[in-house]
């Protein structure tokens, strides 16, 4: 009844076509990472996850050893372990699954039925004392996680309304928007003293190429140059953002996410439907940017021979002769 019920529900509810398009693309071009270095490194980093679900599936052998737990909880929890070690090795997101969860209440329950604690399919039972402390135990992941996301919420909220703040303007997408502004007071002070830092004065650590300010200064840039009518957009980075940005329609057939690991599209899949190319000069991925340009170089220079800049993109567009179909 449960697979029918899901079965049914897949049928009704609307497909996102695009994200299966580009999901039967990437599985059909053998696109798996089976670097053992990264492998190894992805599991090494997450090393504090997969110990606690060692010891979730320790401690549920131990229950199915002693005759107080079913087989079935020990294989799911090993089942998940291996779903969750795919996840995380081939996932764009490499850490903060909430696998750690679901394992914590899959031993809790485990834990609560077998010593017939007052769940609402078990009769009420006293709790031994011993075991009172494991379940507690047991829940801290699941406590501190749900802190955690109440943590950014909240931090997230008290920086949004507060004063020292970018807000996105309410003409765009991205309106209610905020972002912690740039901190100029380094490179200023140098400027006052005759001092010049080519180097990036960011905070460290830091782990994306720019921060959320600059990200954010481009994206309004190019809503403005085009907020003068709709057109196709297609961003040469990691994700084309400029369709939602601009509530455009995106180009017919555009991809997703765009990478040196993505497989190839034919010229005229990528830029068939679209009007406008975008370049950034702060790419997200600086690779994808370098691998783009250089895999469609001819493509871009005759089918979109406009070219015009700002501080931070390069537009190509199509001339009168060469319009989309």
């Amino acid at each position: 009844m449960g697979v029918l019920s899901v079965i049914t529900l897949a049928a009704a509810a609307p497909m996102n076509q695009a994200y299966l398009a580009e999901t039967w693309a990437y599985a059909t071009a053998g696109y798996v990472r089976v670097n053992l270095p990264y492998v190894v490194n992805i599991v090494i980093d997450n090393r504090g996850e997969y110990a606690l679900y060692s010891a979730a599936i320790g401690l549920l052998f131990w229950l199915w050893q002693s005759g107080r737990a079913p087989s079935e909880a020990v294989l799911s929890a090993i089942a998940l372990t291996g779903l969750g070690v795919g996840v995380l090795t081939q996932n764009a997101q490499e850490a903060d699954i909430p696998l750690g969860i679901v394992m914590c209440l899959l031993t809790y329950n485990t834990l609560a039925v077998a010593r017939g604690t007052p769940l609402p399919s078990a009769p009420r039972a006293p709790l031994p004392s011993g075991l009172t402390t494991i379940l507690l135990v047991v829940l801290i992941w699941p406590v501190l996680s749900v802190g955690a996301a109440a943590k950014v919420f909240a931090g997230y909220y008290l920086a949004a309304t507060s004063a020292d703040v970018m807000l996105a303007p309410p003409t765009s997408n991205l309106r209610g928007l905020a972002v912690p502004p740039l901190d100029r007071e380094v490179p200023n002070a140098l400027a006052r003293m005759g001092y010049e830092v080519l180097s990036s004065t960011r905070p460290s650590p830091i782990g994306d190429p720019l921060a959320q300010a600059e990200y954010f200064e481009a994206l309004l840039e190019a809503a403005a140059t085009l907020a003068d009518r709709p057109q196709k957009v297609l961003v040469l980075d990691q994700v084309n953002v400029m369709p939602f940005v601009l509530g455009y329609p995106p180009p017919r057939g555009s991809v997703l996410w765009m990478g040196p690991d993505a497989p190839r599209r034919s010229a005229e899949e990528t830029f068939d439907d679209v009007d406008v190319v975008l370049v950034p000069k702060y790419s997200t991925y600086a690779p994808t940017t370098a691998l783009t340009l250089s895999t469609y170089e001819e493509y871009l220079r005759h089918h979109f021979p406009v070219r015009s800049e700002t501080p931070r993109w390069t537009f190509l567009r199509r001339n009168n002769g060469t319009t989309p179909r």
